[in-house]
């Protein structure tokens, strides 16, 4: 699948920012500042303070929240849009990052001037870079397990510590090092051990002052909140640049800005006040799109970003089951089709099979592919229908025939027609991507009365309605539809899930509803709900639908 053109150029891209968001505050900087460390150094010490241990423990977790806000500020800072003085910003960048053990000239390097260089290009920027198949098959049993691990919740946080902290940060390589002051790069050093000499002296003091455990305090104040905040710090990188619509490049030619700051970031919204503690860090299109907004007008520029390219920008709310989608779905990358893999699709071949391996799927890997249940692909196999080869102790299948086959499933499927009511040309441009790329014809009503007129004139079989229309309410249209459409599949959007009209929808029975911001992993499951799809009916209902709009 060959991906959209990006045609827009860095300058008409920052253009859709206006340019006050970029307007920067020393007050508002040194207030960041001195509120997150005056919490930081508050918790610190409530961790080595003799209170009850849950208490302790309590305030070690909040030890670590400070640390990350702390870094965020730092991050700012460091990218000069803290505040409007260079030297102001260089020395809070430095005090911030102290908390969190990071050199700031490491920081520097690898994220300014590298990753938001050269934002999911792989071979330039190395934070969460995807392994293809090859690569994964290639590394020996211990770094398969490990890159099954770092992929996994627990392991979020040990890859950051490893990978990002130390390998790049505390001991940089030789390449990285020879794009670094020698003299910075010792002085940060320095600073940040004499930092971690203070932590581990005032807990040494606190414990003999209050007669408390010498380890307890230690643990509390200084190893779990560092432990907790590097998990944190992997997660949020993490999901910022991995989603099933975000896209990795491993060539130059076909990189460009738009693909990397615009199509390969996330916007992950948190519930308040999560997204406020961490500083709006997670609207982080707007700021990879200009690093010069800083944090305090991040919230507005997002609007910006997402008003101007609906269709590319990704906005993901937080949710556990979101988080395992992506934890589970996005392992592995087809740098040549864009998309990605899971461990389960680069199983380790057999001997006899594995020159064989990379060009053909096991029976599990094409019933997951072409969506069908393994015992009807079997009984394909033992009619004569799929020709299966085995190998190695396993059937494998050629991805062409496969491909035939899918394509019968499809070509015998009829063409869904779902008419989408909804105001909003963003939408309607978004509902028209997404419904394109699932081989969906879409039907477009900007208003109940034209809902109502697409209804009378031709067949439609599912139905996504806007509560909140200019002309008429959204229970009265649904109530219309029912009545001449009776049992018609319909979702409703709303931005508000405790309104009235809602309620009074509901009175017509169980529908499904989906919030405001629209995530396609809801579309997408909404549309297999409404349809009551079965692979016979229709397998392109089951394709991962966020990867299939990530590409084109």
């Amino acid at each position: 699948m060959a991906l959209a053109p990006a045609s827009e150029s860095i300058a008409k891209v920052k253009a859709h920012v206006p340019e006050h968001l970029r307007s920067r505050s020393s007050a508002i900087g040194l207030l960041l500042f001195g509120f997150s460390a005056l919490l930081y150094v508050a918790t610190f010490a409530l961790a080595l303070w003799p209170l009850p241990l849950w208490l302790r423990c309590l305030a070690s977790l909040a030890n670590a929240t400070f640390i990350a806000t702390l870094f965020i500020v730092g991050h700012d800072a460091c990218h000069g849009s803290l505040t409007p003085k260079p030297w102001l910003n260089k020395l809070l960048g430095r005090l911030s990052f102290l908390a969190s053990w990071h050199p700031y000239v490491s920081w520097d390097l690898g994220h300014n001037r590298i990753h938001h260089s050269w934002t999911n290009l792989k071979g330039r920027d190395y934070v969460w870079t995807p392994l293809s198949i090859q690569e994964f098959l290639d590394l020996p049993p211990s770094g398969r397990f490990l890159q099954r691990f770092y992929r996994s919740l627990p392991g979020v946080g040990f890859y950051y510590l490893y990978e990002i902290w130390f390998k790049h940060m505390v001991f940089p390589r030789a390449a990285d090092r020879k794009r670094m002051s020698p003299s910075l790069l010792a002085a940060d050093r320095l600073s940040v051990a004499l930092f971690v000499i203070v932590q581990m002296t005032v807990s040494v003091i606190a414990a003999a002052h209050f007669q408390t455990s010498l380890w307890l305090a230690i643990g509390l104040a200084v190893v779990l909140p560092q432990l907790l905040w590097n998990q944190l710090m992997g997660l949020v990188i993490l999901l910022h640049h991995t989603h099933p619509r975000v896209r990795w490049f491993d060539d130059p030619e076909k990189w460009s800005f738009f693909n990397g700051q615009i199509r390969g970031t996330v916007h992950v919204k948190f519930p308040w006040p999560i997204g406020t503690i961490l500083h709006h860090i997670m609207d982080h299109t707007a700021h990879h799109v200009d690093t010069r907004i800083p944090l305090y007008h991040l919230p507005e520029a997002q609007v910006a970003m997402e008003s101007s390219y609906p269709s590319d920008v990704i906005v993901s709310p937080f949710s556990w089951t979101n988080l395992q989608n992506v934890l589970h779905h996005c392992q592995l990358y087809d740098y040549s089709q864009h998309q990605w893999l899971r461990f389960a699709q680069a199983t380790e071949p057999d001997t006899a099979a594995h020159s064989h391996r990379t060009e053909t799927l096991t029976l599990e890997e094409a019933s997951d592919h072409l969506h069908i249940p393994l015992s009807q692909l079997c009984q394909m196999v033992e009619n004569g229908h799929l020709v299966a080869v085995r190998t190695g102790g396993r059937w494998h299948i050629d991805p062409t025939a496969l491909a035939q086959v899918d394509a019968k499933i499809r070509s015998s499927t009829p063409q869904l027609k779902v008419l989408v009511i909804d105001d909003d040309p963003a939408i309607q441009a978004l509902f028209r991507q997404f419904l394109s790329h699932l081989g969906l014809e879409h039907l477009e009503a900007v208003s109940g009365a034209a809902a109502l007129t697409v209804l009378k004139a031709q067949r439609v079989d599912l139905a996504f309605l806007d509560l909140k229309l200019a002309d008429s309410s959204g229970d009265q249209v649904f109530a219309q539809i029912q009545s001449i459409h009776p049992g018609l599949p319909t979702a409703v959007i709303t931005g508000y899930p405790d309104s009235e009209i809602l309620s009074r929808v509901l009175i017509h029975g169980p529908v499904i509803v989906i919030k405001k911001p629209l995530d396609l992993m809801q579309l997408g499951l909404a549309v297999q709900q409404l349809s009551g799809a079965t692979p016979r009916k229709n397998s392109s209902l089951f394709a991962h639908t966020a990867e299939a709009v990530a590409v084109s």
